[in-house]
This record gives structure tokens, sequence and C-alpha cells, in this order.
């Protein structure tokens, strides 16, 4: 894992593909090759996370790909006191990755429906992406060497997304709500040049972007 500086902040240059925790406890690893039907997966996914408990996973289980794409975890792996990131690095806020859309220069929108506000960042993903791996006519420019991919995600009962694949890409963050939203995250979900602010159920599988903390950055 590289560092980048992208303006004022300092990101890594791929997923985070650790499967132990920074003390060195393992981060439970579920393969799904080892499941006869994707529901079987799903629903010990689900347990895991009902129960709060940390779980991670490759998509389809896929070893090989591991140091490329990096490893899917649910919330409770993501943001364990353990910690996952390294050492002077953390799980980003929703405001990290504002910072960083505003920096690109996106143009923000509000979307109003009956039921909620939706903010979307127009206009600035595609210097994140990487120029090879998401469909036609979605692929990036990478001018700042992100490597933003479209990997999908998995969803709250641990239900594999394939539509996402090579059209999305959804991360973590440590913006937690409290009760009675305390199932609930804001997180990033990237989808065409856009970067629209999600509210993820934390049983949900997604990736994770290391940034490095203010404290090591005045170091």
């Amino acid at each position: 894992m590289k560092a980048i500086r992208i303006g004022e902040q300092i990101w890594a240059d791929s997923n985070l593909a650790v499967t132990k925790f920074n003390n060195g406890d393992a981060i439970p690893l579920m393969d799904p090759k080892e499941f006869k039907q994707d529901w079987r997966f799903g629903k010990k996914w689900e347990k895991y996370s009902d129960e709060r408990k940390p779980v991670c996973t490759l998509y389809k289980g896929e070893i090989e790909r591991r140091t490329r794409e990096g490893v899917l975890y649910n919330w409770f792996a993501a943001n364990d006191e353990r910690g996952i990131c390294p050492d002077g690095w953390v799980i980003p806020t929703i405001n990290d990755w504002i910072k960083l859309a505003l920096y690109l220069k996106a143009s923000e929108h509000l979307e109003k429906t009956e039921y909620q506000e939706t903010r979307i960042f127009k206009g600035f993903s595609s210097k994140l992406k990487s120029k090879t791996g998401w469909d036609e006519n979605l692929n990036g420019t990478d001018e700042y060497g992100f490597n933003l991919q479209a990997l999908g995600n998995i969803g709250s009962l641990g239900d594999w997304r394939p539509i996402y694949k090579f059209t999305s890409m959804s991360f973590w963050t440590s913006s937690d709500y409290e009760f009675p939203y305390d199932q609930w995250v804001d997180t990033p979900f990237f989808v065409d040049d856009d970067m629209i602010i999600n509210k993820g159920l934390k049983h949900s599988g997604y990736h994770v972007r290391c940034i490095r903390s203010e404290c090591s950055l005045k170091q």
C-alpha cells in the first residue's frame, strides 16, 4: 500500500486487504466456495452481523484477487477497536470523502423525495477511476493513482450483488449514527462520474480505503 497526496489529504492507493486486526487477532474469513448455495453463505454472514461480530470475505472466494482488489468487510470488522488500518492510517469519515470530491471540483446536488434527501457530487470520479475494469465507457483517467475500481458489494442479507460488479464501488466510513439509526452508516457510492452519499447498513460487505490520520500528518 502506497501513499498518494490529493490536495491536503493523503490516501492509500489501494483497497485494504488484511485478514487480521492490528493486534494479530484473525478477522473471521468466510469463503463462499465452502457453501453449496449462496443463501447459506448469506445466512451465516447475516448471523455475524446480527451479533455485531466482525467478518470478511473475498469476492466469490477468489484468493488470487485479494492483493489486486482488497477484502470485503462488514462494518463491525472495519471499525473494530482493534483496528485494521496500518499505523498512522484510519477509516475515513464521510466528510473526508466529501472533501476529496470538492477538491476535484465536484458539483454538489441535493435530490429530495417524499422520504429522504440524497447528496450527490457530480463530475469528478473519472479522475479517480482505474483506466480499465469498468463497463464500456465508464473507465476513468486515474490522474492521481487512486485506482478506483468497480468491484460491487455484498448486501445486508449477505447477498452477492453481481449487478454492481464493473459499474460501481462502495466504501466503509467511520461516520456512525446513534440509536435508533445505529444500523446505518454514511457511505460513498461511486457510479458513472458521481459519488452518492448512501446510508449503508452495517450488515453489508464493502471495501475499505484508508486515509492518513490528522495526527500523523502533523508529525
